[in-house]
């Protein structure tokens, strides 16, 4: 009867270790594999400087009054903060800086880094039924009227939609590009990153 008793605690034992050994290979391996990857604009080509980028980040759904969305628009003329009010969008607060060639080439190398024109495929979700008490940040990158990245995200999960970069290294690179970030979203309830 020991020899039994043992066996089976011998037999538990082992299947125990499996299942860890199981569950730590899944830990290192968190690799969504049903959605590739792909980058949708490779920052090397020399009209990187023509393009506009750009960075949403909306609120939970909440009362029309109390909804908010910050856009940063970045060129290489110019950079734009808007704090905007309810689902129409209307502008609340606004404010323009100039900027140089030079500067928005760095600021793309860095968007580069992050990774910002990763885009995850065969993503099915909606943003308007993900997240719906978070934040949904937007990532847009445009060269004329075409839209070379036009991916987004949630702060409920980042895996969350077709955005494949780093988000938390994005939303820095954008804030700051903007001195007065904090003066200007003073008082604008979004989460940040």
């Amino acid at each position: 009867m020991k020899f039994f008793f043992g066996l089976l605690a011998f037999i538990a034992a082992v299947v125990v270790v499996a299942l860890l050994v199981v569950s730590l290979f899944r830990g290192f391996n968190n690799e969504d594999t049903s959605s590739p990857v792909i980058s949708t604009y490779s920052f090397d080509d020399k009209t990187s400087v023509e393009t506009i980028a750009r960075y949403t980040v909306s609120g939970p759904i909440v009362a029309d009054e109390n909804y908010r969305q910050v856009r940063i628009t970045v060129s290489k003329n110019a950079r734009t903060i808007e704090v905007l009010k309810g689902y129409a969008a209307a502008v609340e607060k606004s404010s323009t800086l100039p900027n140089t060639p030079a500067a928005y080439t760095a600021f793309l190398g860095a968007l580069r880094a992050a990774e910002f024109t990763n885009k995850r495929e065969n993503v099915t979700t909606d943003p308007s039924s993900t997240c719906i008490t978070g934040n949904k940040f937007f990532y847009e990158l445009a060269l004329a009227s075409d839209k070379k990245a036009d991916t987004w995200t949630t702060n409920c999960s980042f895996n969350d939609g077709t955005f494949a970069g780093n988000p938390r290294g994005t939303a820095q690179i954008f804030r700051a590009q903007i001195p007065n970030y904090r003066e200007l979203t003073n008082g604008v309830n979004l989460a940040s990153l």
